[in-house]
């Protein structure tokens, strides 16, 4: 029987360093294998916290979106929001706007006998009112104070003529409010017609508040155009 050389015989020392290499390569494969983890943890933790912070930016952006273009009190758009609507609505609508400048009559008592919290609550409530009476079939904005603007697209001056007389209805209701119950709240309201009295929204407001005051100053509780009164104006 022919003997195995010694040379061709795996030694201890061989095996040693064989070993040795082994764990070596593959600590070196797990050490990558690690990095490439920590790696894409770190790019993702990025990522994520980038996309948190875009959302905070959005979320605050809508937020001041809101506070600017928005009544603190009643939610509803302001002014701003309100020219911006009907600079929109000049550009793209082809049927007649009708602009109602509505104005309470009687809330000067409220904040005077109560105090001005219960005059708040009392637009809160008169906002809703006017909000849900005009539905979708309008927009609805408050300027200031007891003012109010309701925006409708119609070809019918009926239609409107009819919202308008169902604002009045709606508005001079008994009001359940936190100090008192008020039924002496009524509504006068001035409306003015794009493009017919005017093409910009300065003078459409103003001349809705002009017809407005007509009213207001000729026994309240009512409605008119202001080309119903145009030719009674001084010159």
């Amino acid at each position: 029987m022919a003997s195995i050389p010694s040379s061709a015989m795996p030694s201890s020392q061989d095996d040693y360093i064989e070993s040795v290499i082994t764990m070596t390569l593959t600590g070196l494969v797990a050490l990558v294998f690690l990095l490439a983890i920590f790696i894409w943890f770190v790019n993702f933790k990025e990522h994520l916290s980038n996309e948190l912070l875009k959302r905070e930016l959005i979320k605050k952006n809508l937020l001041l979106k809101q506070m600017t273009q928005h009544d603190s009190l009643t939610q509803l758009p302001n002014r701003l929001y309100l020219q911006k609507h009907l600079n929109t609505l000049f550009t793209h609508q082809t049927d007649p706007l009708f602009i109602m400048f509505i104005d309470l009559d009687g809330f000067k008592r409220v904040n005077d006998v109560w105090g001005h919290a219960v005059g708040d609550e009392l637009l809160v409530k008169i906002s809703h009112t006017i909000k849900e009476s005009v539905s979708n079939e309008g927009f609805v904005a408050r300027i200031g104070g007891d003012e109010f603007i309701t925006v409708i697209c119609q070809k019918d001056k009926d239609v409107v003529i009819q919202l308008a007389q169902k604002l009045l209805s709606k508005i001079a209701g008994n009001y359940e409010l936190s100090a008192t119950t008020v039924d002496f709240i009524s509504a006068s309201i001035g409306i003015s017609i794009y493009p017919e009295h005017g093409k910009d929204v300065a003078t459409l407001l103003k001349k809705a508040d002009v017809a407005m005051y007509y009213i207001k100053n000729r026994g309240k509780k009512s409605i008119t155009f202001y080309d119903e009164i145009e030719m009674s104006l001084p010159s």
